[in-house]
């Protein structure tokens, strides 16, 4: 890109937190690090969705209290925008950007929606005890391991990221030490996770190789013969099927999701988008909402995954159907409710994208249907629903601000929206969960 810079003035906000910009030129640009009301000079970096983005350099109006990011690779991760701003500006932004994404959905469906409460986690500085980052072995050598900038095509390698608490970030040297001895390329995610116990100091993680190379096992065996902060480690395969597991390589997401005294256990590879801090209020607003259903009632529970939820409504209801995707989420289901009778919590595994199977596709099965959509969307949702046609619906979101068109397709299907709740999920980024209790008109 050139290295000059283009002065504009910022108008809006994307949904990813990044800056909506117009030149001089009336042509668009997307800003990392402003906000609304300011004027920047921009040095550009990439495209995001064919808009161009790059990082304020220079203000010629900046908001009075902006400050410096307390994250030295700020200016090259690009994937906390909003961290050069207090939280009480943050959330202003957050809050003024859901207004007027409920507006516009309202105006398009023509449907009213209920007022929406909030829950703020108390968060240290580095407050992420679960973090996704990616790396790259490069044909012709060299690791790149950190995060993807806003065009989600340039790795940043980076040796710890501020906002994940330790000992999470700091595991990137070490890692990315270790991968560049494995000498097949390819790409890959890694899951690095703590659980909610305040003494705990290791961390888990999941490699999940995501072109189908694979270390063999004299690498793995090397990898977790190293002194570094790590209770347990599980590699996957392409298909994300578990291929070398070394030490305790389990967490627990959320000590309050049991089954009488145990607790809710998950491998490090299910892909659970938020940590304990999100997770139990989401639990505790569930929990309100279920206090007066009848027993009796019957539940379809989509997207179950490893049974967290399941666990909640196992409580209060005498049956449950609890339907995972993925499917290696299945065995930790199984695990999880074992000994719980089938016959009142019924674990199976479908494919949403593909639609369910006609045993539960009947009208008048179900009088309750729970989805838990992940941050991908809900894929597969609306089909089930007309078919089901349960008279009450439970949503969970995991990306409030990108979740319109699950929205408005649970409205056509002749939903009502009734209670609506957020917790913030991603402070830096503009994440928030929302969940939604529905009726059926």
């Amino acid at each position: 890109m050139s290295d000059s810079k283009i002065k504009c003035a910022v108008r809006g906000l994307t949904p990813e937190g990044l800056g909506v910009a117009l030149t001089e030129q009336k042509q668009r640009l997307h800003v990392v690090g402003a906000i609304p009301g300011e004027h920047v000079e921009v040095d550009l970096h990439g495209h995001v969705d064919n808009t161009p983005y790059g990082l304020a350099a220079g203000f010629a109006r900046m908001h009075p209290e902006r400050e410096e990011p307390f994250c030295s690779e700020f200016s090259r991760c690009m994937r906390c925008p909003l961290m050069p701003y207090p939280e009480s500006i943050q959330r202003a932004l957050r809050m003024r950007s859901v207004e007027r994404f409920f507006a516009k959905i309202s105006e398009q469906s023509g449907q009213e929606f209920p007022e929406l409460s909030w829950t703020y986690p108390e968060r240290e500085e580095r407050w992420a005890r679960r973090i996704r980052y990616q790396y790259h072995v490069r044909k012709e050598g060299g690791v790149n391991a950190g995060l993807y900038r806003p065009d989600r095509v340039t790795l940043e390698n980076l040796d710890d990221c501020a906002v994940a608490v330790e000992p999470l970030g700091s595991v990137l040297p070490e890692l990315r030490e270790a991968l560049s001895e494995y000498s097949i390329y390819g790409t890959g995610q890694i899951v690095v996770a703590i659980d909610d116990d305040p003494q705990e100091e290791k961390a888990v993680i999941c490699i999940r190789a995501e072109d189908g190379h694979f270390p063999d096992k004299d690498w793995f065996r090397a990898l977790t013969r190293r002194d570094w902060p790590v209770k347990g480690i599980l590699l996957l395969d392409r298909e994300y099927r578990e291929r070398y597991r070394w030490g305790k390589a389990f967490y627990v997401p959320m000590s309050d999701a049991k089954i009488g005294r145990k607790k809710i256990k998950s491998t490090v590879g299910v892909p659970i988008e938020d940590g304990p801090d999100v997770l139990r209020p989401t639990h505790q607003v569930l929990e309100s909402w279920l206090k007066g259903i009848a027993p009796e009632t019957r539940v379809l529970e989509l997207f179950a995954g490893v049974g967290i939820f399941t666990s909640l409504l196992h409580k209060y209801v005498d049956y449950v159907d609890a339907v995972t995707t993925p499917a290696w989420a299945i065995d930790d289901l199984h695990e999880n409710f074992e000994k719980v009778d089938k016959e009142k919590v019924r674990r199976t595994y479908a494919s949403m994208a593909r639609g369910l199977a006609k045993p539960y596709r009947k009208p008048d099965l179900y009088d309750l249907v729970c989805a838990w959509a992940p941050m991908r969307g809900a894929i597969g949702l609306w089909p089930t629903l007309k078919e089901t046609q349960a008279p009450q619906l439970m949503t969970s979101h995991a990306d409030l601000l990108k979740c319109a068109p699950d929205l408005k397709r649970i409205l056509r299907v002749g939903y009502r929206p009734v209670q609506m709740h957020a917790i913030e999920s991603e402070a830096h980024r503009m994440r928030c969960t929302l969940l939604v209790r529905w009726e059926r008109d």
